[in-house]
């Protein structure tokens, strides 16, 4: 009886979590990353890996160790760890370790053929982006979260408007850790010029200033 008490209850907990649990979007994970790289993995340990970095943000290094996304029931990484396999991470400091954000690995992209695959809850719930090419990679079902299945982007795009929005908005945390009062410091003209011919870029700041 006890066994299945706990069962349960762990069931029940599992998706009261899933359920309140709110995916962050991709400018807020621009925002709000202690560290943000792109690169090859190099080396797979029991609970880290070791990225080969090709560009970055807030890290000097050629190398970055950093923890494994431990996979639970509600989340589940797109497949295994691989040498060689290519990504962007968002990540955070947490307990003094560095680790990708989301509870749903939403902090990890893959890159394929100087494309990033991205889940499209990362840009909205409700309505699919005008402009934004969907995958045609066949996938198997991992959870709630699916990168392969979403967005293919232009990782050239996608990493040029991570590097404005990092220059050019300034924000406070609130008490979860999420962002407000956002504003930008850099010129109009500037923004619109960008604006134009980054689609990624114009729907971000549109959103986050809206």
């Amino acid at each position: 009886m006890k066994k299945t008490s706990f069962i349960f209850f762990f069931i029940l907990f599992t998706s009261l979590v899933k359920a309140d649990y709110i995916t962050p979007k991709i400018y807020e994970m621009t925002l709000r990353a202690d560290k943000i790289v792109q690169g090859e993995i190099i080396c797979i340990d029991d609970d880290v890996i070791e990225l080969k970095v090709h560009k970055s943000i807030n890290n000097g290094a050629k190398t970055i160790t950093f923890a494994k996304f431990k996979e639970w029931n509600c989340g589940k990484r797109w497949t295994a760890y691989e040498i060689g396999q290519k990504a962007l991470f968002f990540l955070h400091s947490s307990n003094d370790k560095l680790r990708t954000m989301g509870l749903g690995d939403e902090g990890e992209l893959p890159i394929i053929n100087e494309k990033v695959y991205v889940d499209d809850i990362l840009f909205s719930w409700k309505v699919l982006i005008e402009g934004f090419k969907m995958s045609k990679i066949k996938v198997e079902e991992t959870g709630f979260y699916n990168p392969l299945a979403g967005y293919v982007l232009d990782i050239s795009e996608l990493w040029e408007c991570i590097e404005v929005l990092r220059k050019c908005v300034d924000f406070e945390k609130n008490k979860f850790g999420g962002i407000k009062n956002v504003v930008s410091n850099c010129p109009e003209n500037s923004i619109e010029e960008i604006k134009e011919s980054n689609k990624i870029f114009r729907w971000s700041y549109d959103t986050l200033f809206k």
